[in-house]
Order: structure tokens, then C-alpha cells, then sequence
């Protein structure tokens, strides 16, 4: 679990935009790869922010806690972006742990997944769909800034590449890249093993913890 150079483009094109606030949360015993003097130092040096908190039940974090139970209220509306790097998935209570993300960030404040598309066995519990993220977030009162997935292998190889506004099937697929859509089509073989996918989402309002319905099967379905 790490944030590398191509995770740092995305995230220093993400901090352009949205400049305020100076905390930052890491879920997870975050590494840091492939830039310049990297260290979580550099990183806050870099995105310009006043503290960077990491997060995690193994390794060496700063907070060492299970992130599937309640943590201490001071954290609660504490920060203004979280950093989800490949640390949700490994979770079995994933529902405790976007409770607790939630709860920690501030109104207006960010957050950025990076998580399992398909593959990774052996360190990963669960895939994500993007539908889960465009739905979960919809409900929740975040606007979808951007989605992205990346190949380890191929033409793009570890490069992210962007998914359209509530494109949630996959169209087509090669070993280079991947077609998504906004309609249910057939069902494609041949992802590429160990994929990966990012969400980035800003808050509009702080609502109860809202459970998603999957309304995009009923837009789709015999159209």
C-alpha cells in the first residue's frame, strides 16, 4: 500500500483544484515511491498541507487502531482529505469503515480511493465495481470528481486511465485498455489480473450515512 508517481500526478492535478484545507488522513501503513526524496514528508511539502495522519492495525503508523471499529471522537470532522491506499479492500467490515472515513472528514472536504478493480489475490478481500463508488457517493452528497483504472501490464502499464461520468459496464477490453459504458452490455472476458481503480469525490453536505440502491440496473436493463 503506497502512494508512487503516477498516484502523485493525479493527486497534485486534484490539489489545483481544490486548494483549501491543510489536514490529511492516509488510510494505511503508507509507503512512498518514485518521486523525488520520496517520504510522507515530501508528500505534504508537496500537496501543501499542515499534517499528514496515517492510519492502519499493522505496521508502523501513526495511529495504530482497526479503522472497522469507532475511533476516538477527536478525529471526527478532523480532516479535509482522506487518502484511502489500497486499504479498504483488505478490510472485511468495509461498511464500518466508509462509516468511519465519513466521520472523520470535514463538510467540503475530499477523498481518494485507490482500490481493487480485479485480481490482487491473496492481499485483497473484495473487487470494486465503479458503480459502487458512483452510487455509494451519489446518495451521500459528494460530487464524483473522477475515476480512473489502471493496467500493471500492457501498453499503459501503470498508468491511470480516466472512466466517463457513470460509465459503470465494461463495453470492451484488450490488454491495453479498457471500454467502459453507461449501458448494460454483454458480458466481457479478459480484464487484465491485478487492476486497479480510483475514485476522487468532494463533499457538498454532510447527510445520515446513506446505503446505496443500485438504480443503475433500472435505467439500463432492456434499453
Amino acid at each position: 500500500m503506497g502512494i508512487g508517481n503516477e498516484d502523485l500526478r493525479l493527486l497534485l492535478n486534484y490539489r489545483k483544484q481544490f486548494s483549501n484545507g491543510k489536514k490529511c488522513a492516509i488510510l494505511g501503513n503508507c509507503t512512498f515511491f518514485g518521486f523525488e526524496n520520496a517520504s510522507k514528508e515530501e508528500f505534504r511539502k508537496l500537496l501543501n498541507f499542515d499534517e499528514v495522519h496515517t492510519f492502519d492495525i499493522n505496521g508502523n503508523p501513526d495511529f495504530k487502531l482497526d479503522l472497522q471499529e469507532p475511533i476516538e471522537n477527536s478525529f471526527n470532522n478532523y480532516y479535509d482529505w482522506i487518502l484511502d491506499v489500497g486499504t479498504m479492500f483488505c478490510c472485511f467490515d468495509i461498511i464500518s469503515v466508509w462509516k468511519t472515513v465519513l466521520n472523520m472528514l470535514k463538510e467540503n472536504g475530499c477523498i481518494w480511493h485507490q482500490t481493487n478493480l480485479i485480481g490482487h489475490f491473496g492481499r485483497a478481500y473484495w473487487s470494486f465495481s465503479p458503480s459502487v463508488f458512483n452510487e455509494f457517493y451519489m446518495a451521500n452528497k459528494f460530487e464524483i470528481i473522477e475515476l480512473n483504472y489502471l493496467f500493471k501490464s500492457g501498453k499503459h502499464k501503470e498508468k491511470w486511465q480516466t472512466i466517463p461520468p457513470k460509465h459503470n459496464y465494461i463495453k470492451d477490453c484488450n490488454g491495453d485498455s479498457l471500454v467502459f459504458s453507461k449501458n448494460n452490455t454483454t458480458f466481457k472476458t479478459g480484464i487484465n489480473n491485478d487492476s486497479s481503480l480510483s475514485c476522487f469525490v468532494k463533499r457538498n453536505q454532510i447527510v445520515p450515512f446513506t446505503k446505496p440502491i443500485p438504480e443503475h440496473y433500472i435505467e439500463t436493463d432492456g434499453k
